[in-house]
């Protein structure tokens, strides 16, 4: 398994600090795309932030979801 996927299993795991290795690992090549496509760098910044808070949110959903999952399958709701 790679770095990046032993980062990527723990940040899904609600590990805190492998999710900001991956935000420091891919910030500036995610800036780099997002200026390719904008030509604003404002605008890629702000793409790039909005991006990284919205993967973050994915893997909230997935461990609540996970968690509803688990409590309904032992019958507690």
């Amino acid at each position: 398994m790679s770095d990046v996927s032993k980062l990527v299993s723990k940040a899904q795991a609600g590990d805190l600090n492998s999710y900001e290795a991956l935000v420091r690992r891919f910030e500036a090549s995610a800036f780099g795309h997002a200026f390719s496509i904008l030509g604003d760098s404002q605008l890629a910044q702000d793409a790039v932030q909005e991006a990284f808070i919205a993967s973050r949110k994915s893997v909230f959903i997935h461990r609540l979801m996970n968690h509803t999952l688990l409590l309904m399958r032992m019958g507690i709701i």
